[in-house]
């Protein structure tokens, strides 16, 4: 996903999210590396004003002179799974402004859209996951990243950095030809996605606490999330008969090790503790081996995987 493309000679990408009343941002070099490797992290409380965030980054990173990387929040934008427009690529946007002017809450004239194709067995994308922001969220996180000084590269939305990870995930252990399943739980809820030959097949956002709930009441939470996930699963794989998945990749924070145990056992999908060190150099941040730790920075580190041509 890229509204924007402004090619600098970067070192490496900063990749920015700003959520929870807290900027969290890593410094991810690619080069030729077999792993990209984590080298800063940087967290602090917002101001409540981006600018006045990203000069404070600013100063925090020095000298770093890498592309930046702009997550926006879910309340941001919108992200619906539509029949790809039968036009040219060069098309496909104003095709999908037209495809979705009844399903957006804001005037579709004036929104930002993009749009991540969903693969299919024959190679052709029959559907696309549509990304549509209304252009007054979007231009203020422009304008905060121009205050600042900061060279904005890529504008980018949390799903985009779930697939990532997960992609990243199936290609280290050689399974990229089968579906890979990602859960992202924190204070807020959670998100799953399903993730196919390195792209997105579906998104599921998931209502539950399981993620921050008092170590003696996660039972019933747990017991919860598990029968949801087990109708996501087997309406997964009754619209995807073709795909056989191989397993699921959780991260919970605090509770990751407890609801992986859980899980493990009452799913019939293996399930494995999100393991950043599979896929990222994590000499210069050993912090993130924990998941409580790497929990605010995963949307970040995702979106720093990013996979694209030169």
């Amino acid at each position: 996903m890229k509204f924007f493309d402004f090619k600098t000679r970067r070192e490496g990408w900063l990749a920015v999210r700003v959520a929870g009343g807290r900027l969290a941002a890593v410094h991810v070099l690619r080069g030729g590396q077999a792993r990209a490797r984590v080298a800063a992290l940087i967290d602090f409380e917002s101001a409540g004003d981006l600018t006045r965030d990203l000069q404070r980054l600013k100063r925090s990173a020095g000298a770093v002179r890498a592309g930046c990387i702009a997550a926006l929040e879910t309340a941001q934008y919108r992200l619906l799974q539509v029949d790809a427009p039968p036009v040219p690529a060069a098309e496909r946007k104003e095709a999908l402004r037209w495809r979705l002017k009844d399903m957006l809450d804001f005037p579709c004239a004036d929104a930002v859209i993009d749009a991540l194709e969903v693969p299919a067995p024959d190679g052709r994308a029959r559907q696309v996951l549509a990304v549509a922001a209304p252009r007054r969220e979007v231009q203020p996180v422009v304008d905060a990243y121009t205050a600042a000084r900061l060279g904005l590269e890529v504008i980018d939305v949390a799903e985009s950095a779930y697939r990532n990870l997960a992609a990243a995930l199936a290609a280290q252990a050689g399974e990229s030809e089968r579906g890979q399943v990602l859960l992202a739980l924190d204070a807020a809820g959670g998100v799953l996605v399903f993730v196919w030959r390195g792209e997105l097949l579906q998104v599921r956002r998931i209502d539950s606490a399981a993620a921050s709930v008092a170590p003696d009441q996660r039972y019933e939470t747990f017991d919860r999330l598990g029968l949801e996930l087990q109708r996501s699963l087997d309406m997964f794989e009754r619209g995807h008969s073709h795909i056989g998945l191989s397993r699921l990749w959780l991260t919970a924070g605090a509770a990751t090790e407890q609801l992986c145990a859980f899980l493990g056992s009452n799913l019939y999908l293996p399930v494995e503790a999100l393991d950043l060190s599979g896929v990222l150099d994590l000499s210069a941040a050993p912090a993130l081996q924990d998941p409580e730790t790497a929990a605010p920075y995963l949307v970040p580190l995702g979106l720093a995987l990013r996979v694209e041509s030169a």
